[in-house]
Order: structure tokens, then C-alpha cells, then sequence
């Protein structure tokens, strides 16, 4: 591994000749002679630190400083000068400086403190990531949850439908709550009922769903996506190709909508033939209690993983912001920000708690009923 870049901004040559001889065995060393050529030079590449003189040609480092941190804010500066007064110091602080060495320097010391703020820099970027990634971890915890949820108050929906006509449109609801845009359909042998997620079913997507009906039980072309059974159909026409993860999971719970509907309109085909209608509803009810079996397991391992995750994001978390040099206003800031995330997911995760019980409710009042 390389080592780390040092980028001396200094208009003296003896001077920057001084940063070379110092850091020039643990650091590569680039050079700059004034603040405009040192702007310059970051527009091509980051340093992983800048050493900085105040007086220079040109704008001061002072300027220069606030010019950088605007755009690099997480590229550090030391400011080194032959002032040494106390109010020079604070005027690099205010410009955005990490720390202030004055001329002539120590060798030992210069080397100390550009090591001790790329440390601090080091861990305070280890510390967003982690932030970062609970954030991440938990928005797509959340989204997972959230698409559970759609999934459960569909399947609520398919109970309530009386009709073919209703379920076509409970399905083609289940779509667009999915976010997604597509057609449904139900057929039986006198006829089909289809719906749009856009409204009135137009001659293309009749004929579209038509065909997807006959492919296969799932087949996918690019965006388009159709799941099939024998009496039920969906056809998408902008599945989220970019979001492999998203795909899967909702490849998964269109198959077991699509396979929910399917349920339901046999069980509405057999209101009108009563020869069928023992037979249909010991289905229906087998094929919904194995699908809340199979939603069961998926949540509770969702949830499991979950928790694992958090839990050892927050160890990990809290063992690293014990080892950094963070103010204490910065810690809390931090901590708040991944609890905000670790909060929201377990307000999410008990909503759809909720969501199963009722379900589990519709299971039990179908059994009881037959």
C-alpha cells in the first residue's frame, strides 16, 4: 500500500525542501507555491492532507483554507507559519484549519501531528461509514418490511372480493402499491375479468396479458415480468431491473400474490358450482395456511437477521467511538443519527407484526368456517 500524500503549499523553496526532508520517508510529498496553484492541483486529485503558510503571493492561506474546505471538507489542514501569536492561530481555526504549527518546526514534532490528525480523519470517515451503512442497513430493512406489509393487506383484500371483476382489480391495487405498473387478469371458461394499474385496460395489455398467460409460470424479459397459474395472471412492465436486491424480493411475494389470487377465484368459481365447493375450500384453505407458513418463517428470519445486524453494527459502533477523538457534541450527534434509524426500523417491524396476526385471524376464521 502506498503511503499516505502530503501536499505543502509554501511560496519559500528552502521551505518546502524542509517538508521533504521531514515527511519524505513515511509520506509522498507534493508541492505548491501559493494558494491559487494549490486549488489548482485538488481539482486533478485529493491529498490525504495539507500543510498550509498563511502569508503567500496571491490569496492567503487563511482564504485559501475556506476555499478548500468549501469543496474538500474532508481533506484536513495544518496551518504552518512563522506567526505564532494566539490570535493567528484562532484566525486558522476559523478559516477551517485542524491544526497550527509555527516556523521554524521541529521535525518530530511536525511528524506527530500529521499523523495524530490523519488518525482522527481515519476514524471519523470509519465512523460515517458505519452511519452510513446503519442508515442503509435500515432503510432497506424498512423497504423489505414495507413490501411484506403490501403483500399481507393484499392478500386481506383477496378475502373481501366477491367477484372475479373485484379480485382482477384487488390484484392490479397490490401492483401499484408495489409501486409498479402492470395488468391483471382473471379468467375462467365463459370469460375473463382484467384490470390496469393505469385505469381502463386498453387492447395492447389485453392481448399482452393474453400471451403472458400461456409463457410460464414466471418468465422475465428485461423490465417486463408475468406470473402465471391456471385461472389468475400478472404482467409488469417496469420491474426495477436496476435494484437486483429489490428484484428478488419482489419476484418472491408477486409469486405468492399471484399464487393468493389464484386461491381466492377458485374459491369464487365454486360459489357457483356446489359439486366444487368442499373440494375448492379445503384448497383454499391449505394453499393460504402454507403461503402464512411461508410469510411467517420469511419475517421471522427478516427479523433475526435484522436484529443481528443492528446489534453488532452498534457494538462495532460504540467501540469505535470510544477509541476516537470526537468532541463530545459530535459522539452524540452520531449516536443519535444511527438510534434514529435503529428506532424507525423497530416501529416498522411491529406494524407489520400487526399486519400478520390479522391474517393469521382470516386463516383461522376460514377453518372454523369450513
Amino acid at each position: 500500500m502506498s503511503n499516505p500524500t502530503v501536499l505543502v503549499v509554501d511560496d519559500a523553496a528552502f521551505i518546502r525542501r524542509m517538508f521533504v526532508a521531514a515527511l519524505g520517508k513515511d509520506y509522498q510529498v507534493l508541492q505548491a507555491v501559493s494558494g491559487d496553484e494549490c486549488l489548482t492541483l485538488l481539482e486533478s486529485g485529493l491529498p490525504d492532507i495539507i500543510l498550509l503558510d498563511i502569508e503567500m503571493p496571491g490569496i492567503n492561506g487563511y482564504e485559501t483554507c475556506r476555499q478548500l474546505k468549501d469543496r474538500y471538507a474532508e481533506v484536513p489542514v495544518i496551518f504552518v507559519s512563522g506567526h505564532d501569536r494566539e490570535e493567528d492561530k484562532l484566525k486558522g481555526y476559523d478559516a477551517g484549519g485542524d491544526d497550527y504549527v509555527t516556523k521554524p518546526f521541529d521535525s518530530k514534532v511536525l511528524l506527530a501531528k500529521v499523523s495524530s490528525i490523519l488518525k482522527i480523519y481515519g476514524e471519523r470517515k470509519s465512523l460515517k461509514e458505519m452511519a452510513d451503512y446503519a442508515g442503509r442497513t435500515a432503510m432497506t430493512a424498512m423497504t423489505s418490511m414495507g413490501e411484506m406489509g403490501v403483500l399481507l393487506q393484499s392478500l386481506q383484500q383477496f378475502n373481501q372480493c366477491n367477484t372475479l371483476s373485484e379480485l382482477a382489480r384487488a390484484m392490479a391495487s397490490g401492483l401499484s402499491n408495489y409501486g409498479l405498473t402492470g395488468v391483471t387478469r382473471v379468467i375462467v371458461t365463459d370469460g375473463a375479468a382484467v384490470a390496469s394499474t393505469c385505469g381502463d385496460v386498453t387492447p395492447v395489455e389485453a392481448g399482452a396479458i393474453s400471451q403472458a398467460a400461456v409463457m410460464g409460470r414466471i418468465v422475465q424479459k428485461e423490465a417486463r415480468l408475468s406470473v402465471a397459474y391456471d385461472h389468475t395472471c400478472i404482467l409488469i412492465s417496469d420491474f426495477p431491473v436496476e435494484d437486483p436486491d429489490r428484484c428478488g424480493r419482489l419476484r418472491d411475494h408477486l409469486a405468492v400474490l399471484t399464487e393468493a389470487a389464484e386461491g381466492r377465484a377458485l374459491a369464487i368459481i365454486a360459489t357457483t358450482d356446489s359439486s366444487r365447493k368442499d373440494n375448492v375450500i379445503d384448497g383454499a384453505v391449505a394453499q393460504a395456511t402454507r403461503m402464512l407458513g411461508d410469510i411467517d418463517v420469511a419475517q421471522r428470519k427478516n427479523r433475526a437477521d435484522t436484529s443481528e445486524v443492528i446489534n453488532g453494527l452498534t457494538e462495532a459502533f460504540a467501540k469505535a467511538v470510544g477509541q476516537t477523538d470526537l468532541i463530545e457534541s459530535q459522539e452524540m450527534m452520531l449516536k443519535e443519527l444511527v438510534q434514529s434509524y435503529v428506532d424507525r426500523l423497530y416501529e416498522v417491524t411491529s406494524r407489520d407484526w400487526d399486519a400478520q396476526e390479522h391474517l393469521t385471524k382470516i386463516i383461522a376464521r376460514l377453518q372454523a368456517a369450513h
